[in-house]
């Protein structure tokens, strides 16, 4: 019997997460040439780890050796050129910023959290409604185990929009995953009374039950 566990989880109330940095951080590096889009994404599951996409790349690439002391966050990424780039970031008034050195060159790093991620005036979505997702036969066949983590944004009309998977699993899974989550119905998040769309990260396990 496969039956699938989901756990959600929402900016507002992910105090509890290392130093408040999980979920998506949006910005750029400031190059010789022109400022360069950057969006990293960090998740809490057994560590911190997180991926990151620069340029009009909107590949993933895995965040490697992440270190957490106090405020400061370092980390290393293989880009697409295989040149490692070694990020080094502080956390201060909401934002991480710091600079990037990429074979010598160095550049200044500027993130911050979208859509009142955050912002303790604004309340949480709800989930008012939950569909499950399913295993595909392929998954089940080969006894695939894991979490897909996933982005989006709950929408002022109480839905799932501009879904993206930020780690996934093989065999169809994350697919399961995001069209379970674009069917979930919730109260949306509010500022001073009024619906305002808030930026959410969600994981989906899937275990195999004995």
């Amino acid at each position: 019997m496969l039956r699938p566990f989901l756990i959600l989880m929402f900016w507002a109330v992910s105090n509890i997460m290392a130093a408040g940095l999980t979920g998506r951080w949006v910005g750029s590096l400031e190059t010789k040439a022109q400022p360069v889009p950057v969006v990293l994404t960090l998740i809490q599951d057994r560590q911190l780890s997180g991926v990151i996409a620069t340029g009009n790349d909107r590949k993933h690439l895995l965040i490697k050796h992440l270190q957490l002391n106090g405020d400061q966050l370092t980390f290393e990424v293989h880009d697409n050129a295989n040149r490692i780039m070694k990020f080094r970031l502080e956390f201060k008034d909401m934002r991480l910023s710091g600079e990037v050195d990429v074979g010598g060159e160095v550049a200044l790093v500027t993130l911050s959290r979208p859509l009142f991620a955050g912002d303790k005036s604004v309340t949480a979505p709800v989930l008012v409604h939950k569909v499950n997702p399913v295993y595909t036969k392929e998954a089940r066949k080969a006894k695939v185990e894991g979490t897909v983590f996933l982005y989006a944004e709950i929408s002022r009309e109480g839905v799932a929009t501009n879904i993206e998977v930020i780690r996934g699993l093989d065999s169809g899974l994350d697919e399961k995953a995001v069209d379970a989550v674009k069917r979930w119905k919730f109260k949306p998040g509010e500022k001073n009374g009024e619906s305002v769309t808030v930026a959410a990260t969600f994981q989906v396990n899937f275990r195999l039950q004995p």
